[in-house]
Parts: C-alpha cells; structure tokens; sequence
C-alpha cells in the first residue's frame, strides 16, 4: 500500500482530481500491478545482486526488528551501518529535508470521484479544499462507525478488497522468507501463526477499498 500511496500522491490534484486520468483504486492498481511488484521484492532483488560478480555481499535489513525509539534512518546509519559519525549527528538532529512518509489517499479517491460526477461544487484540484473534504468525509465515517445501529463487523460505504489468491500467496511467501532470512525474529513473533493472525488484520484494514 505505501508504494501505491507515494505514486498516487503525485497525480492527485493535478491530474486525477481534473478527470484528466482514471484514479485507480489500490485494489485496482494491486491487480494490474502485483506480478512486477512481487518481481521487484527485496528477495528478488538479493538473488539478482548476488548473482552478480561484481557485488561483494548482499544482506536484507528486517525494519521490524529496529528500535521504536529511533526512526528508521537513525537505525540503518546507527545499528546497522555502525556509522559513527552520521549516527552522531543525526542524534543531534540532523537530518533529511523531507521524509519519505506513507500517506492513505483513499477518502480524497472518494472525494475525487463524487466531484467527477457532479455532487461536489467546490474546486477540489486545490490541494486546501481537497483536504478539507476529505477530513470532513474521514471525521463523518468514523461517527457511522462509533454508531450503535452499525454492526461491528460492517462497513459505511460498500468495498471490494484485493483477489483472495494474491493475499494467500503474500502470506505464503512472506512466512517463506521470514523463516529463511530472519527465522530467529520470527520465531519470537509467534511463528507463522502468530503472522497470519497479524496478515489477516492488514488484509481488512489495507487491502480493502471503497467501491466508488
């Protein structure tokens, strides 16, 4: 989903919200997308770099297994790296000018599609309104989801989620690799069990989207 989110939210104002292009849902691009994007996983890409001569030594970093209390810069350049003096200043406060942060874009899909078809007035190519809408939208679903009358289990608006077979084969190859690359930090997570249960929450809190 954070891929996803990082190339929609280049097109978002400037082409998606004037009509110019079709705003895919995550479901949709996932479905169109899912063969190259399990072709360009990090595992992928270890067997292609050790296959190349030239390449002394590959190793894949588990970022679920960094220190809550550092971000993940300071533990790649602190705990990995061992880099003393980038470690030193990023203490000190030192850092990138901007971060690479995940963003859910789907209430502005909402939002987008609903002006596309007339039942929006306001000029929602400006990033401010589009926003506001969205947030307005965002604090609105969450009341009907704090309702009583709504049952737990249920959804304000309709949705479709990502194919069943692409999830069962995420799930299937990320125990896969957890047991072959970092089978210690697995293991102490609950084992494949304890992944499935977690996978499952993703699924419905990720994966799903709203059918507009």
């Amino acid at each position: 989903p954070s891929w996803y989110n990082q190339i929609v939210a280049h097109y978002t104002t400037s082409i998606y919200s004037q009509g110019r292009e079709h705003y895919p849902s995550f479901v949709e691009w996932f479905g169109a997308e899912w063969e190259r994007f399990r072709d360009n996983h990090a595992i992928s890409l270890l067997k292609r770099y050790e296959d190349l001569p030239f390449v002394e030594s590959v190793d894949i970093v588990n970022m679920h297994s960094f220190e809550t209390l550092r971000g993940t810069i300071e533990n790649f350049f602190c705990a990995e790296l061992k880099a003393r003096a980038v470690c030193q200043a990023l203490m000190d406060g030192a850092g990138p000018s901007k971060t690479n942060q995940g963003k859910d874009h789907e209430l502005e899909r909402v939002v987008i599609a609903a002006a596309l078809a007339g039942k929006l007035k306001t000029d929602i190519s400006k990033p401010l309104y589009l926003n506001r809408i969205a947030g307005s939208l965002g604090a609105k679903i969450k009341v009907m989801l704090s309702s009583s009358s709504l049952p737990s289990s249920s959804s304000p608006l309709p949705t479709i989620c990502v194919d069943k077979n692409m999830t069962d084969e995420i799930l299937r190859l990320e125990a896969k690799y957890e047991r072959l690359h970092f089978r210690e930090w697995h293991e102490g997570q609950g084992g494949e069990e304890s992944l499935r249960r977690a996978f499952q929450k993703a699924v419905r809190r990720k994966f799903c989207v709203y059918d507009v």
